[in-house]
Formats: C-alpha cells, structure tokens, sequence
C-alpha cells in the first residue's frame, strides 16, 4: 500500500500499521527504485526518512512469508 493510501486508511479508519515501521522496510528486500514526489507515512517519520534515504520500493510478494508466519502466530489481525 502506497503512503497516500496508507495516510487515508489510517486517518478515516483507525487502522493499524502492520509490518510498515521503518525497521520492516529496512529489513525488507527491496525492488524497483521509486519515483515522484515523496510523500510523508503520517504514522512513522522514521519510515519516511528510510525511504527517502534509500528510495527503494518493497513489494508484498517479497514480504509474503512474514506476513503469512504473523497470521499463523495470530499477529498482525484485529
């Protein structure tokens, strides 16, 4: 999810972040460079400084197996 959407789904709906801190981007395997205008995650400015610095993209298929092992341990839901 991209920080515009991100920024919106947390501020009209009360979400939580999962696995988007910027120690999870860090330690993410990164893709394609990203381009435009940055745009601030109202939720991590650390996060938005990583990214930043290194302007990278990480995709959900390079995250999938943590995602899918939270789900097991009952993490990243409700």
């Amino acid at each position: 999810m991209g920080f515009r959407i991100g920024n919106v789904v947390l501020g009209r709906h009360g979400a939580l972040p999962w696995r988007y801190g910027a120690a999870d981007y860090r330690a993410a395997p990164k893709g394609a460079e990203l381009a435009g205008a940055p745009v601030a995650a109202v939720w991590d400015d650390e996060l938005s400084a990583a990214m930043r610095e290194e302007r990278r993209a990480v995709h959900e298929e390079g995250v999938v197996e943590a995602l899918l092992e939270d789900l097991r341990r009952g993490e990243g839901v409700g």
